[in-house]
């Protein structure tokens, strides 16, 4: 059960760690193309080929979310419980933040499906690009990086079940 436990929370940890990645690669190669010139870099972005969906829309996170689970149920009567709920719980903080806060304003970019921003006014565009960038970096700091660090601080916990834990 131990060896289970571990490995649950390792790739927990791991795939956290990639989703981590790659919102600094969005932050630092990313945000600053589209944020560039507005709007006409929100437009120009749509128009180059790629398909940022695949990226914001990726299964990572729901296998994420599902090694969540698992690492906090096999969790749940150890030491290290807190700190793996916590992280959980920040994670699905940050996701619900996502689809109700920034995923509408990703659509009306143009960023998901069509490829064509839903807006037509520029300074609306602007409006919408700058409230996404606020808000992901606020995802970002305040949800997914402590959501990592309790992760990794449940490791650091010597694995030992609750009664065990005073003996």
């Amino acid at each position: 059960m131990k060896y289970l436990q571990e490995s649950a929370l390792w790739l927990f940890i791991c795939f956290a760690a990639i989703g981590l990645g790659a919102m600094v690669f969005q932050m630092v190669v990313l945000v600053p193309v589209v944020a560039h010139d507005l709007p006409g870099s929100v437009l120009a972005f749509n128009q180059n080929g790629i398909k940022p969906a695949v990226f914001w829309t990726s299964p990572l996170l729901a296998a994420n979310f599902l090694l969540g689970l698992l690492a906090t149920a096999l969790h749940w009567r150890t030491t290290r419980r807190y700190w793996v709920l916590a992280a959980i719980g920040l994670a699905v903080l940050a996701e619900i933040f996502t689809v109700v806060y920034c995923l509408p304003r990703l659509s009306m970019m143009g960023f998901l499906l069509t490829g064509n921003a839903l807006l037509s006014d520029g300074a609306q565009l602007t409006r919408v690009a700058h409230e996404w960038m606020r808000a992901d970096v606020l995802r970002f700091w305040a949800l997914i990086v402590p959501a990592f660090l309790c992760a990794l601080k449940a490791l650091s916990i010597p694995l030992q079940r609750l009664g065990e834990a005073h003996r």
